[in-house]
C-alpha cells in the first residue's frame, strides 16, 4: 500500500515538472504581437516614442545635422586633387559666373570650418575631398558683358560696365577692311557678347 501512495506521488511530481517545462517553452516561441497602426498613433498622442522615433522627429525639425554624424566617423578634407568650384550670381543681370580654383599648399588637409574661415561671405555648398563647391549673391552686373567695335578699322574689345562706360580690353588686330558693309556697320553700332565663348565665338567668324 505504501509502494502505491509513493509512486502515486512520484507521478505527481513527474508530472507537474512536465507541464511546468511544457509552459515554459511555450511562452519562450511566443512572437510578440506588434502593434497596429491605431496603437501606434495612440502611444505617440500620450508621449510614449522610442530612441528612432524621437531622431526621425529631430531630423525632421531640422535639428540633426547628419553631416556632423558623419564627420564622426570619417572628418572630410581637401587633397591636391580637390577640385574647388565657385559660383558667383550677379542679381543685376542674372547671369552665373563660374570658375575653378587650383587647390593651394595651404588649402590641403583643411576641414570644412577651416576652409570656410578662409572664404568668408562664401556658402560651402558641398564639401568633400572629391569637390568642394562655394557660391555667393553679388547685387551688380557680371563683369562678362563685353563689345566689339570696329576703330582704325580693327576690331577691338570692350567690357560694358555697370554704369555704362566702356572699358578697353584689348585689340583683336583683326583688319575690318575687307569686310561686308553689314558688318562693318554692325561693328561701328558695338555688337554685344555675354561670357568669354560667346565672345570668342564673334571674333572667330571675323578672323
Amino acid at each position: 500500500m505504501k509502494k502505491r501512495i509513493l509512486w502515486i506521488a512520484l507521478a505527481g511530481i513527474l508530472l507537474g515538472i512536465a507541464i511546468g517545462i511544457g509552459y515554459y517553452l511555450y511562452q519562450m516561441n511566443q512572437v510578440p504581437e506588434l502593434p497596429s497602426l491605431e496603437e501606434e498613433k495612440t502611444l505617440a498622442s500620450n508621449g510614449v516614442t522610442d530612441e528612432c522615433t524621437e531622431f526621425s522627429e529631430a531630423y525632421a525639425k531640422g535639428l540633426v545635422d547628419l553631416e556632423v554624424l558623419d564627420a564622426s566617423y570619417e572628418e572630410k578634407i581637401i587633397t591636391p586633387n580637390t577640385t574647388i568650384k565657385t559660383r558667383e550670381i550677379y542679381t543685376k543681370c542674372g547671369h552665373t559666373v563660374e570658375n575653378v580654383i587650383e587647390v593651394s599648399e595651404n588649402l590641403v588637409n583643411k576641414t570644412k570650418e577651416e576652409f570656410s574661415n578662409e572664404y568668408i561671405g562664401w556658402d560651402v555648398d558641398v564639401f568633400n575631398s572629391e569637390e568642394v563647391i562655394l557660391s555667393r549673391k553679388l547685387d551688380k552686373m557680371c563683369p562678362e558683358h563685353y563689345i566689339l567695335k570696329e576703330e582704325n578699322e580693327e576690331i577691338v574689345i570692350y567690357r560694358l560696365e555697370e554704369n555704362g562706360n566702356l572699358q578697353y580690353v584689348r585689340n583683336t588686330e583683326i583688319t575690318t577692311k575687307y569686310l561686308p558693309e553689314t558688318d562693318k556697320l554692325a561693328l561701328k553700332n558695338g555688337i554685344k557678347a555675354t561670357g568669354k565663348e560667346q565672345l570668342n565665338r564673334v571674333i572667330e567668324d571675323y578672323e
